[in-house]
């Protein structure tokens, strides 16, 4: 009796520790079989003739710009400009965060987000003119967006509006952030940012950032859509395109640099030809903004992307109106990720909203360890970006 006791006791022991140890014994298997970082060869960047990389760094330097005055410039001729990301690039967040004083110093108040939710705009209001910077409710309205969106430079964007507000003295307009979207995976969101654009800016005659993944931020550009490896039509029902329909050139896109999409994973893009320029320019003019349309840009050409579908010479202006290089893509960092976004405060709430059914049954079933590794996970850029010169 005495060892059937025994074995019953080191049973219910060795299943309760690896209950508890179950988040650290799955992210351990994910490092050994899953995530794997690039150890392969650098992918080749393309050759230049000398007349055309004449041509692209004059044009460069002497049309030099900052991004962030690049930017602003653009508000000169425009109301609604859509600056698109890859999502989860440390610098792009970070850009963000520096271009709002230098909008509010130029007359533009508003920044739209794709990553809040309209109906914390209440929420967002009071963060914003708060006394006291709350960090914690910053991860809230990150969290009502997406469950999976914990990262510190996003938030940052709020601290950075916070910031300026506590500079603006008394009365004085203060910059605003509106959270454009429903939260992630319950509708068509597209025609949600379009309608909150509308309502928010365009109604009341104000000029607006908007700050969203790349396909949102289309505009003239419409996406191809393939079925079996061959162009079927376009999609051009993404929030930039319905408001461009509605208001013409008044809205643009500016694009930030990153890798585009090919048939087998991904690649420079413009086939390099942009990387292999910013190598041979002088480092102060590396970091830059600039259009697309009736420069020299704006012809080169894009060969091994998904996004030349259904165009018979699909070239940069096709794609953006402007275009931002910040730095090469070997150096990009993915953000940092918010220590204990997934808490034993909100985990039941995320677990509740998690949408992919692929993985529901593990993340319903592990822990905040867990969760928080996972949204880590999505941040790291190694087993893509070291392929990158």
């Amino acid at each position: 009796m005495n060892k059937i006791l025994k074995i019953l006791v080191i049973t219910f022991i060795s299943l309760s520790a690896l209950f508890y140890f179950r988040d650290y014994i799955l992210i351990l298997a994910i490092k050994i079989f899953y995530q794997k970082n690039y150890h392969g060869e650098k992918l080749p960047l393309p050759r230049i003739d000398i007349a055309q990389l004449t041509e692209l760094s004059d044009y460069v330097k002497n049309k030099y710009r900052t991004p962030e005055e690049y930017v602003v410039s653009k508000f000169m001729d425009h109301d609604i400009i859509f600056i698109g990301e890859r999502h989860r690039i440390k610098h792009d967040a970070e850009l963000i965060q520096s271009l709002i004083p230098v909008l509010y110093e130029n007359g533009i108040y508003n920044l739209g987000m794709e990553f809040a939710i309209y109906k914390d705009q209440l929420l967002i209001d009071s963060l914003l003119s708060a006394k006291e910077y709350s960090q914690e409710t910053a991860n809230t309205i990150l969290f009502n967006w997406s469950e999976l969106w914990g990262y510190q430079e996003y938030t940052d964007i709020f601290k950075s509006a916070w910031q300026l507000n506590r500079s603006v003295p008394g009365e004085k307009r203060k910059f605003r952030i509106v959270g454009l979207n429903i939260p992630q995976n319950t509708g068509n969101d597209d025609d949600v940012m379009t309608k909150v654009i509308m309502k928010e800016f365009m109604n009341r005659n104000e000029k607006a950032l908007i700050y969203c993944g790349m396909h949102h931020a289309f505009t003239a550009y419409k996406y191809p859509i393939l079925e079996n490896g061959k162009f079927s039509h376009f999609f051009d029902h993404r929030v930039g395109n319905m408001v461009y329909k509605q208001i013409g050139d008044r809205a643009i896109t500016i694009c930030f640099h990153y890798p585009w999409g090919t048939s087998d994973g991904s690649n420079y893009p413009i086939d390099g030809i942009i990387d292999t320029l910013m190598k041979t320019i002088p480092k102060e003019y590396q970091r830059a903004g600039f259009d697309t349309r009736s420069t020299p840009f704006g012809d080169l050409p894009a060969t091994n992307t998904i996004y030349r579908y259904g165009y018979d010479k699909f070239t940069l202006k096709d794609f953006c109106d402007g275009y931002i290089f910040q730095k090469p893509l070997s150096q990009y960092q993915g953000v940092t990720t918010i220590k204990n976004f997934i808490n034993r405060k909100n985990i039941k709430e995320a677990r509740k909203r998690f949408s992919n059914y692929s993985f529901k049954f593990i993340f319903d079933n592990f822990g905040t360890v867990f969760w928080n590794y996972a949204i880590s996970m999505d941040a790291d850029l190694r087993g893509e970006f070291p392929k990158y010169k």
